[in-house]
């Protein structure tokens, strides 16, 4: 999307299997001037700014790059999402259990999914037991900061790196399993 507007009539959907470990797929902002907004006040409530894989089909080797997402169902991965990297990404007021929620079943296992959450912030998902980031197994989440949230600024699962980042003024801190 192109830097300087704002998209709030269309959320992203990007089913499986997305791209490999050699050919990723981006979404992110291009041009010059403020990051691009998705603002999803006129979505319905099942919409997300960027929804990706689906209950059968998990997506894996995405980058999402530079946004400022709010209104929404924010950034939600569906049962496993895998190698999934949101950068430089400002989330707020959405609903789904977080702003940014990376659900942690595939195929049924435990396993890690290597996803990187890296110089996001998440603020102000405000309704009750709404984090700032749930993150699946094995994730990174590294120089994020999440205040003002309805739940814990940070949810992280197993083998979970967390890495200078600050949770403050939400209900609770810091979750882990």
């Amino acid at each position: 999307q192109k830097r300087g507007t704002t998209e709030s009539k269309n959320e992203v959907i990007v089913r499986g299997p997305g791209g490999d470990e050699n050919s990723r797929i981006v979404l992110g902002a291009y041009g010059k001037g403020t990051s691009p907004v998705m603002d999803g006040s006129a979505l319905g409530a099942d919409a997300a700014a960027f929804w990706f894989g689906h209950r059968t089909l998990p997506l894996g080797y995405v980058d999402v790059y530079s946004f400022v997402i709010h209104t929404s169902r924010g950034i939600n991965s569906e049962n496993g999402g895998h190698h999934l990297r949101i950068v430089d990404c400002d989330v707020s007021k959405c609903w789904d259990n977080a702003g940014i929620f990376l659900k942690d079943v595939y195929d049924g296992s435990d396993i890690s999914l290597h996803n990187e959450i890296l110089n996001v912030v998440s603020h102000d998902n405000n309704s009750n037991e709404f984090h700032g980031i749930k993150s699946a197994a094995g994730a990174t989440l590294r120089n994020c900061k999440t205040y003002n949230n309805g739940a814990n600024g940070i949810s992280a699962f197993t083998n979970c790196l967390i890495d200078h980042c600050y949770a403050y003024r939400n209900i609770w801190g810091l979750e882990t399993q």
